[in-house]
């Protein structure tokens, strides 16, 4: 009895004096258990998912790591470094639904990570808490967490060079050397933004370094252009640029002047929506923790000449991303979420107040917005669940819906401050939860994967035997057959690739391809079903398969 009680009572000792570290542990072990939950259920989605798998995979089969490709030609629309870093899984783990977004899951933890520093080493260790708390159950990141597309990697770099930037503003933690190592820091994942989505990265960083050195008038730091630091950043940007201009001509044009230039003057991409676009998804993005952003914002405002430089830095960087990006002519939702770190820092700020009154005192003002964005989100559900879904998939969004709204509202009618935060919480990751596992019922309706259909073409297919995709480009047909597809008359975002490779065969134009359909060699085509009510009718064919929205036949 005593050994066990001695046991029992070191294990307590151990607990108490290291109660912090382990408690920060078990939140980021519960965070990356978030993020990873229910990713191998869910197929890989086209476009984003798909292509940022095929990439790294035909990198991985030519060897060439310098020239992108995708479906066997140029593709210079991102730089590479998140090609690489999924060539690496790929390699170690073959293409599976998980591996795939494995890095997604293993950089959302890294931001949290990144923001849990800054905020103690900032404010105060239960800030640093609350902002990788904050930030996880954001519903904006915790999506992209959760999804493959390059905006949660750059947002994560890019997180982590501006707290490098702030750290180093503050005198009051920072000396000479730490200074030094700091502006290091933020030039190396500077270049790391760089080279995953190019230009953007020194934009963004450079418009709120200069915002905020102008409006706090710490003109000394200006000196950070002329620190030796930028030769770190320079090291990691410019050796994949130079060698990849170099190995082809029409690189610099189509990169820099059309995919970063064009692409955000004008609506070439078709991806325009309104001024606003970004309001509504921010406001939403940010559940369960809009109102208590909209209450901290509005209490620094209120105190704007005292305010704390280090909160400035943070509303700075949080309106910056949203104004940029909502003046460009291409507008996709994810472009806001390098503004989600800063506010969940103001977030956290804010919470830390709200435990130190002890007293949970909320304006009515901020409840309803909470209230009302959870009320939004359950009447988008609703009504596309009613247009396009049945049972059990309308039930599944209507649940999640439901969750959402209480998530948002109902831990305001607790009294206590740390009993709201942990309802919020709970409340939330129960959402969280649930979504995961219903989520690839709702987007098989939706959206329906076609590997069902590709696992039939592979069954057909020999050798000699050509694929096409007829005006939509399927995305998962070269991962997944690991065979280069054909295009008819839609080439989209492979146009300047089939002509800088001069890809004639397997790139025609519809006349071309009723030629090579009448001919000798056997064909399979991949459509839309409504493509296939327009054109086929009265062509020789043999439908081989099909689900709900589409179709494949063959010639033979």
């Amino acid at each position: 009895m005593a050994r066990k009680d001695n046991k029992s009572l070191n294990v307590s000792r151990f607990y108490k004096a290291h109660k912090k570290i382990i408690s920060t542990f078990l939140i980021f072990f519960v965070v990356a258990s978030m993020f990873l939950m229910g990713n191998s259920l869910r197929p890989l989605s086209s476009p984003d998912e798909a292509r940022y798998t095929e990439i790294p995979r035909e990198m991985l089969a030519s060897g060439d790591f310098v020239t992108p490709r995708l479906n066997g030609v140029k593709y210079f629309e991102k730089p590479p470094l998140f090609y690489w870093m999924q060539a690496c899984t790929i390699k170690l783990f073959g293409i599976s639904n998980w591996s795939a977004r494995l890095w997604h899951a293993i950089i959302g933890v890294f931001g949290c990570f990144c923001v849990f520093l800054a905020g103690k080493s900032l404010f105060s260790g239960r800030i640093g808490l609350f902002s990788a708390i904050a930030l996880a159950s954001s519903i904006l990141y915790y999506a992209l967490a959760k999804f493959v597309c390059l905006d949660m990697i750059f947002s994560a770099f890019f997180t982590a060079s501006l707290l490098c930037f702030m750290a180093a503003f503050n005198r009051a933690v920072c000396s000479k050397n730490l200074f030094n190592a700091l502006v290091c820091g933020g030039y190396a994942f500077v270049g790391l933004a760089f080279l995953t989505k190019g230009l953007v990265s020194i934009v963004l960083v450079g418009i709120i370094l200069i915002f905020f050195i102008s409006i706090t008038r710490q003109w000394r730091h200006l000196k950070l252009i002329a620190h030796p630091g930028i030769l770190i950043f320079l090291a990691i940007a410019l050796p994949w640029h130079i060698t990849v201009a170099i190995k082809n001509p029409g690189f610099n044009y189509q990169y820099f002047v059309y995919e970063h230039f064009i692409r955000y003057t004008t609506t070439a991409h078709n991806r325009y929506r309104e001024w606003w676009f970004f309001f509504p998804i921010m406001a939403i993005g940010l559940l369960p923790w809009t109102g208590i952003l909209a209450s901290g914002i509005a209490n620094s405002l209120s105190k704007l000449k005292t305010i704390d430089r280090n909160m400035l830095f943070l509303l700075v960087w949080f309106i910056v991303p949203i104004a940029f990006f909502s003046c460009s002519g291409s507008k996709l939702i994810p472009y806001v979420l390098p503004s989600v770190p800063a506010a969940s820092m103001i977030i956290a700020i804010k919470l830390d107040q709200l435990v130190d009154s002890k007293t949970l005192h909320i304006s009515w003002g901020y409840i309803l917005i909470d209230l009302t964005l959870g009320l939004s989100a359950l009447f988008y559900l609703a009504r596309e669940g009613f247009q396009d879904y049945q049972p059990p998939e309308l039930v599944y969004m209507l649940v999640f819906g439901c969750a959402v709204v209480l998530a948002a509202a109902v831990p305001y009618f607790t009294k206590n401050p740390l009993s709201f935060i942990k309802s919020k919480l709970v409340l939330i990751s129960c959402a969280y939860a649930f979504l995961s596992y219903a989520i690839p019922s709702v987007q098989e309706n939706n959206k329906p994967s076609v590997v069902p259909l590709i696992r039939i073409i592979q069954e057909n297919l020999k050798k000699g035997d050509l694929i096409f995709c007829f005006y939509s480009y399927y995305q998962e047909l070269p991962l997944y057959t690991g065979k280069f597809v054909g295009l008819v008359d839609n080439f989209d975002e492979l146009e300047f690739g089939a002509h800088a490779e001069k890809v004639y065969d397997r790139f025609l134009i519809l006349q071309q391809f009723w030629e090579l359909w009448e001919g000798e060699k056997r064909i399979f085509a991949i459509m839309k079903k409504q493509n296939y009510e327009r054109f086929w009718e009265n062509r020789r064919h043999r439908v081989l398969a099909c689900d709900k929205k589409n179709i494949v036949l063959t010639n033979r």
